[in-house]
């Protein structure tokens, strides 16, 4: 009885459908867009350097809209500071154009699609200006006056 019942179950599992026509979809959707992203054509490419000092550019642009470009310049101090930009189109067809810097001071984004935090709330912009209106009214020492300020004399 046992054996009957086992095989009946087998049997039953054996009956229920497969889900493998909707893992071929998939594998061929995948197939298809890897396809469209190896054929997207190379428009420009140009690239110099970097030389010995570490200056460079270079500019591509491909098929689909993608540019990029920058420039790395070192004035002599070791400090290569570059600066650059890239444009593409989003998702949704919006373009996306992004500029950039990047020196001793780090690496520094600009443009319109870059999120950006909310504006303060007006009781914390009144507690910042309460609080720098108090530190200006200090009875602060009187500081002695700089090189500069005394003609560079001292004392």
């Amino acid at each position: 009885m046992k054996v009957v019942v086992f095989i009946a179950i087998v049997g039953l599992a054996a009956a229920l459908p497969l889900p493998q026509e909707e893992e071929v979809v998939e594998v061929v959707q995948t197939r298809q867009e890897q396809s469209i992203l190896d054929s997207v054509p190379i428009l420009e490419d140009s690239r110099n350097g970097p030389d010995g000092d570490g200056n460079f550019d270079f500019r591509y642009e491909t098929g689909d809209g993608i540019v990029h470009e920058a420039r790395g310049a070192n004035s002599g101090d070791g400090i290569v500071r570059v600066s650059g930009r890239f444009s593409y189109l989003s998702p949704e067809g919006e373009p996306i154009d992004i500029s950039y810097i990047a020196d001793e001071n780090g690496f520094q984004a600009f443009g319109d699609a870059l999120p950006t935090p909310p504006p303060m709330p007006p009781h914390a912009v009144a507690q910042l200006r309460a609080a720098e209106e108090a530190f200006l009214e200090q009875d602060l020492p009187a500081r002695a006056p700089t090189a500069v300020e005394s003609g560079g004399r001292l004392g």
